[in-house]
């Protein structure tokens, strides 16, 4: 027999169980519960999804930040999110502790953010394609 063990189950730690609660309950009521039966208009996306142009002209800067709690309405888009979380983050949380890793994970979607913006503003610089400034971005 084998003296490798193989560990049966992945542990969800501290850090990463509050932010897969966080994602779960803004996708619920922001996005399931509010936008996809009360409002007739994808407001939540509007508001707290990553839009080049809302960001630049209207200086919404904290959609820098919301895009990585928002996900699509559909559920395997947060199943898959949630899942990969878990399987990485915990794994990260366990060698680095939780502080190092919230810090990782938030720099990381916030860099992957302004990223996004830049390659967009230099798109619509260099190709004059404004509906590209128009879309928003989502999920972390």
């Amino acid at each position: 027999m084998n003296s490798y063990q193989f560990q049966n189950s992945i542990p969800l730690t501290p850090i990463v169980k509050k932010l897969v609660i966080i994602n779960v309950v803004v996708w619920f009521f922001g996005v399931l519960i509010l936008q996809r039966f009360f409002l007739d208009k994808p407001y939540v996306f509007s508001w707290l999804g990553l839009i080049p142009e809302r960001v630049i002209a209207d200086f919404w800067v904290w959609q820098i930040f919301s895009y990585m709690f928002i996900h699509s309405t559909s559920l395997f888009h947060l199943l898959f999110n949630m899942l990969t979380l878990w399987w990485m983050g915990a794994d990260l949380e366990t060698r680095w502790g939780g502080r190092f890793f919230l810090t990782y994970y938030l720099v990381c979607g916030i860099g992957a953010g302004l990223i996004y913006l830049l390659g967009m503003v230099s798109y619509y610089l260099i190709t004059g394609h404004f509906e590209v400034m128009l879309q928003p971005v989502i999920g972390a």
